[in-house]
């Protein structure tokens, strides 16, 4: 029994795989005959689209030249019609050209008789405008001398300004660096000790006291020398005196 079995699988198989093929194959021998008459159709398509392109662009062609025909036509024409009338317009103008020259001459001829007037105007008015000139190139003399002694004032009062502002400026820095100097040694002094502290106030009362009494000795002074001289003395000591207490310090 179990031989039978196998002989009658064997038997079947190769019939249903012979079946299948015969139409696979069928069916792939149609396909290639549709796409072989599809692709026949599309060729001759294309060709018919080439034949259509290549007659639009011979009747474009024709079409060109006809039109470059027309043109050269036209400009030939036009040419000559320009010619035509370039010819009438020179004659035109030759006429017009003697009778202008006829005119030219007579008004050449009122022309002369009119500059010979201007011409005695014109040094009559030249004659005037030379005194004129002459009259008003004084003033401006005057003027410019008046202008020159003006200028030269305001620059010298500019030089002026300029040399006390400077003088200002330097007395002004000089007065900052002494103040922050005098800044500097109050701070070192604040660092002594009591008993230096106490030492320098002694001083400075002792040195006020002679401070005092010069300043008294010099106002009498004053009275005997003068007020200028003993102005520049007191002024001096006075100095010497502050830069001795300056250094003490």
């Amino acid at each position: 029994m179990k031989k039978k079995k196998k002989h009658q699988k064997r038997t079947k198989e190769p019939e249903i795989n012979f079946h299948r093929l015969a139409k696979i194959t069928s069916w792939t021998l149609s396909k290639a005959y549709k796409n072989f008459k599809n692709k026949q159709k599309i060729n001759k398509l294309k060709k018919i689209r080439l034949k259509k392109r290549e007659e639009a662009r011979e009747i474009i062609k024709e079409k060109k030249e006809l039109k470059l025909r027309e043109e050269q036509i036209k400009k030939d024409l036009e040419e000559q019609r320009h010619k035509e009338q370039e010819e009438l317009r020179m004659r035109k103008e030759k006429i017009r050209l003697k009778t202008e020259e006829q005119r030219l001459k007579t008004e050449e001829l009122r022309l002369k008789t009119a500059e010979q007037r201007l011409k005695t105007e014109e040094q009559r008015r030249k004659n005037e405008e030379e005194l004129r000139m002459r009259d008003k190139e004084l003033r401006l003399k005057t003027e410019e001398q008046r202008l020159k002694t003006e200028e030269q004032r305001l620059k010298t009062e500019e030089q002026k300004r300029k040399e006390q502002e400077e003088l200002r400026m330097r007395e002004e820095k000089q007065r900052q660096q002494d103040q922050k100097e005098k800044r500097r040694k109050n701070k070192e002094q604040k660092l002594k000790d009591l008993e230096e502290q106490r030492r320098k106030n002694e001083e400075e009362l002792r040195m006020r006291d002679k401070e005092l009494r010069l300043k008294n000795e010099e106002e009498q002074k004053l009275k005997d020398k003068g007020e200028q001289n003993l102005k520049v003395e007191l002024t001096s000591r006075l100095e010497a005196f502050k830069i001795n207490k300056t250094k003490k310090n």
